[in-house]
């Protein structure tokens, strides 16, 4: 079996932001905010403030980022199951605003398994995941991840609370899968790495990612299967 590629998001998902934005909101706008108001569309001095609040936050005040619980014992233990990381997110990638080189300091610093680092470039994520033939991939943002649904991609919705007014929809979406924590994406990795193989087996071919949509495809088309499997 080839190693599963797994696609991650960042901010929200690994590095939690939240403490360094309300820190910075006061400092820089003597603007006292919480969880509920630190996102573009819920800022209360509007989209041109938070950009300017984030071209700091996400630079020089990355170091002050939390990072979210369970995340390194987790993906360290999936990377020595078979399981390979990539980052893909829409964190500028510029002279001026060198956000994403940022996130790799973070990520080198804090000794996570991840190997690839990708800004999207303003092309859609499923394009990304095509092209580095991953199996899977975790957000924050449940937007993001309708937008991959019909793809071959298993779309996992990390909860937080910020995202709390996203939830009943989260777990009303088939194709979406709710996990609270990285404990709970680990075991649904697992999960998918087993069916993958069974399926593999039962077909007669490799598990590998130029079989991945015959894969998934009979996945889909033979769900009775799985409850057996299960």
């Amino acid at each position: 079996m080839e190693n599963i590629i797994v696609v991650l998001d960042f901010d929200g998902t690994i590095a939690l932001g939240e403490r360094a934005k309300i820190k910075y909101s006061k400092e820089f706008f003597a603007l006292k905010v919480d969880n509920r108001h630190i996102t573009r569309d819920t800022y209360p001095l509007g989209r041109e403030k938070y950009e300017q609040l984030m071209k700091y936050v996400t630079t020089q005040g990355i170091m002050e980022f939390d990072l979210e619980r369970g995340v390194g014992r987790f993906l360290r233990k999936l990377y020595s199951e078979g399981f390979r990381f990539a980052i893909v997110t829409s964190r500028h990638d510029t002279p001026e605003r060198p956000e994403l080189s940022a996130c790799i300091r973070y990520c080198r610093h804090h000794g996570l398994p991840i190997d690839y680092f990708h800004n999207t470039n303003d092309l859609p994520k499923n394009v990304i995941c095509d092209r580095l033939h991953a199996r899977a991939i975790i957000d924050d943002t449940l937007k993001k991840l309708l937008e991959l649904r019909g793809t071959s991609l298993e779309l996992f919705f990390l909860t937080q609370t910020w995202n709390s007014h996203e939830h009943s929809q989260a777990y009303r979406t088939p194709e979406i899968k709710v996990v609270r924590s990285w404990k709970e994406f680990y075991k649904g990795m697992v999960k998918l790495k087993e069916r993958h193989e069974f399926i593999a087996r039962k077909l007669g071919i490799s598990n590998s990612w130029n079989n991945l949509s015959k894969i998934v495809h009979y996945e889909c088309q033979h769900p009775e299967d799985f409850k057996r499997f299960l």
